[in-house]
């Protein structure tokens, strides 16, 4: 029997497919793992008193797999939380605009904070401590410009003039401001661990103190 030699360009082509493949099928499993864990997260929240809204730190899952598989993934996990926590929300949506606003535009902005994820290259603690307080920040615009919009638009409740957007503002700023403080929270609590699913090598962070160099322990 003669043996027929796998020829060196088409074994490459096979690793590549496969390899590309078994990316697809991570990227499928982690989009499913995550947006599992927004919505029991989101629907686990601190409630705080009428008429406000509630605390909960279900944009981190959005904001890891942000991280971990780019801002694309992100987007397509913050769509597909966004549209589940919608069909179990006992409140109905009044048009295709609060929709937006409510639901798509306050759930994909928080990949936004991705956009700061280069200052962690800069191999400096710091840097990465910085990322880990300002990711969320930069997350919470786009959410709190589309809720409180919505606010305006469709929860006003009689109210009008500055007083309608104050109390938008008011309203939201309750929630949403302890949210993202919560999660800041809970990314530095658990930091070695999200940087290491979020691929940042933080075992390649050094500082220089006295001139000694310290590794991020």
């Amino acid at each position: 029997m003669t043996l027929i030699p796998l020829k060196k360009n088409n074994f490459k082509n096979y690793i590549k497919a496969n390899n590309s493949n078994i990316h697809k099928i991570k990227n499928i499993n982690e989009i499913a793992l995550l947006t599992a864990l927004g919505i029991i997260l989101k629907v686990l929240p601190a409630y705080l008193p009428p008429p406000f809204g509630y605390i909960n730190f279900a944009m981190l899952t959005i904001i890891i797999i942000a991280c971990r598989r780019g801002m694309l993934i992100g987007f397509i996990t913050a769509n597909i939380q966004s549209t589940l926590v919608m069909l179990m929300a006992t409140q109905s949506v009044i048009n295709p605009l609060q929709f937006l606003l409510d639901y798509t535009f306050s759930y994909s902005g928080w990949i936004l904070g991705v956009l700061i994820k280069p200052i962690t290259k800069k191999n400096n603690i710091y840097m990465v401590n910085l990322f880990l307080f300002l990711c969320p920040i930069f997350g919470l615009i786009v959410p709190f410009i589309s809720h409180w919009i919505s606010g305006v638009l469709f929860y006003g409740a009689g109210r009008t003039g500055a007083g309608l957007y104050i109390f938008s503002f008011i309203y939201n700023g309750t929630y949403l401001f302890p949210s993202v403080a919560l999660c800041i929270f809970v990314l530095f609590a658990g930091r070695r661990h999200f940087l290491k699913f979020m691929k940042i090598d933080y075992h390649d962070i050094t500082f220089k103190q006295k001139n000694k160099v310290t590794t991020l322990k």
